[in-house]
Order: structure tokens, then C-alpha cells, then sequence
């Protein structure tokens, strides 16, 4: 994906928070069933961590670290981790 993510832009959707946490751009898709019996699909994007509030909230959307650990089924800090190892592959960072 990153060979073909450099002249293109890739969209990925992926339930496996080993490959998302390689996105730079997150979104949250939810489907819920209205009122009316129809089916409503809402997206939020995700924000970076540092973009949170002062009172450390990222809105309706959450933020990406949030969204990883609660893939992961584990807390902030294992996708914080994760997320860093993954900048750290990234081959951005190997020229």
C-alpha cells in the first residue's frame, strides 16, 4: 500500500489496528437504524491526539489513539506503542 499510496491516494478499511495505525487519516463510520426504521450511516474524522480540547476531549469523532487501543481491546498506551513502531517502519523515514 505505501508503494501505491505515493503517486495515488489509498482508502483502506480495515479492522486490524496493525494496519491502521499506518493511515494519516482516520475516519469512524457508524450505522445505526433511525427513527423511521431506515438505516443512517454517519462518519466522523478522527483527530490527531494533540489536536484534543483543553478539557481533553476530541469531540463527537474521538481521536486516532482512542480508536486504536479500542481496537486493540487494550489501553492508550499499547497504541501508542504500536503507533509509534509504526512511524518508525515508515518508509518516509528510510528515504
Amino acid at each position: 500500500m505505501w508503494v501505491t499510496s505515493v503517486p495515488a491516494q489509498v482508502l483502506c478499511i480495515t479492522h486490524l489496528p496493525q494496519v491502521a495505525v499506518f493511515g494519516h487519516r482516520h475516519l469512524n463510520v457508524k450505522k445505526t437504524e433511525g427513527a423511521d426504521g431506515r438505516l443512517v450511516t454517519r462518519v466522523n474524522v478522527l483527530r490527531d491526539h494533540d489536536e484534543e480540547d483543553e478539557e481533553g476531549e476530541a469531540g463527537e469523532g474521538g481521536t486516532r489513539l482512542r480508536e486504536i487501543a479500542s481496537m486493540l481491546h487494550l489501553g492508550e498506551d499499547s497504541a501508542r506503542d504500536l503507533m509509534r513502531a509504526a512511524v518508525a517502519e515508515s518508509p518516509s523515514r528510510h528515504g
